[in-house]
């Protein structure tokens, strides 16, 4: 999703008439956003990796980002239901 946001940035920024000069120095001072694919820390060969995704598209783009970020790894993925934006029978067991 972040690089789908970065090229919608890029041609909006285009279309606003920055240079690239000035597009290339917004995403050098980028800091990125909290709890997206936050690395919270590394215990014992396993590294916790925060994200506040909380709708189901959300939630399947950041596994997918995950499987390329570490690839070949077991990624476990604990959800924490508490948004309007994820009904109940969207991660029933029974799907």
């Amino acid at each position: 999703m972040n690089v789908r946001n970065a090229l919608a940035v890029v041609g909006c920024a285009k279309h606003c008439g920055l240079k690239n000069s000035q597009i290339q120095a917004a995403f050098d001072t980028f800091k990125g956003i909290k709890r997206r694919m936050e690395v919270r820390g590394v215990s014992g060969g396993v590294t916790v990796v925060d994200d506040f995704g909380h709708h189901p598209t959300a939630i399947r783009e950041t596994l997918r980002a995950l499987r390329v970020r570490f690839p070949g790894q077991r990624i476990w993925a604990i959800f924490e239901p508490r948004s309007n934006t994820n009904p109940p029978e969207r991660f029933s067991s029974r799907n």
